[in-house]
């Protein structure tokens, strides 16, 4: 997973674009969007179906991402040190590992509160790039959540009992909100579970279901 953290919602915006054209899986996260949009984005990065986050500072705290973060890569430099820190503490977390990436354009100054980078790892950011391999998980959106007295259970026993090679070790985070349900299956079945869930009942009620975007 890897955290990519620009200075405007714009650029976010801009950077999730980009690196979709580049073929990997983003989402973008900022303050423009909808409620439920940046439960999605956040649901979708946490469940692993998408490998990067595109966001502004809006994501810096208050997050809590299931299985911590990889990366961490500063687009734009980060306007104080306190945000920076709390960038930062995205990755790490709980003892595990995680890597930085600050990037510097030619001639650009770095503000004094960065650390002493003779002490760092010089590289290209390819590195984290390279990390944020394709994901084998692929997120469903169901419409129909709380408010339809649907629970974490209702959505599993329905993908198992219509999907006969699926498993429930298959199944990952399952996401109930109050008037739809995110969640995440392999990509392999991804196509056959939506074939065979859309002539099925969910609770004696025709749900609509469909890859999430």
């Amino acid at each position: 997973k890897t955290m990519v953290f620009a200075n405007t919602r714009e650029t976010a915006r801009h950077l999730a674009a980009t690196l979709r054209r580049s073929g990997l899986k983003v989402v973008s996260y900022h303050a423009e969007l909808s409620q439920a949009d940046r439960e999605k984005a956040v649901a979708m990065f946490r469940n692993g179906s998408v490998a990067v986050l595109a966001s502004t500072d809006l994501a810096a705290r208050g997050l809590d991402i299931e299985g911590g973060v990889d990366n961490i890569i500063h687009y734009d430099v980060p306007l104080t040190e306190q945000i920076f820190v709390h960038r930062n503490g995205r990755t790490a977390r709980v003892g595990a590992h995680g890597r930085i990436f600050v990037l510097q354009g030619e001639g650009e100054s770095l503000p004094d509160f960065m650390p002493d980078f003779d002490d760092w790892q010089w590289g290209s950011a390819r590195t984290a790039a390279a990390s944020a391999a394709m994901p084998d998980v692929t997120t469903l959106h169901l419409m129909a959540g709380k408010k339809e007295k649907i629970s974490r259970g209702d959505v599993l026993g329905f993908l198992l009992a219509h999907n006969k090679n699926l498993t429930a070790a298959d199944v990952g985070l399952i996401d109930v909100k109050d008037h739809y349900t995110l969640v995440a299956v392999p990509t392999a079945h991804a196509a056959s579970i939506l074939v065979n869930l859309r002539q099925q009942k969910l609770k004696g009620k025709r749900t609509r279901i469909d890859r999430a975007h």
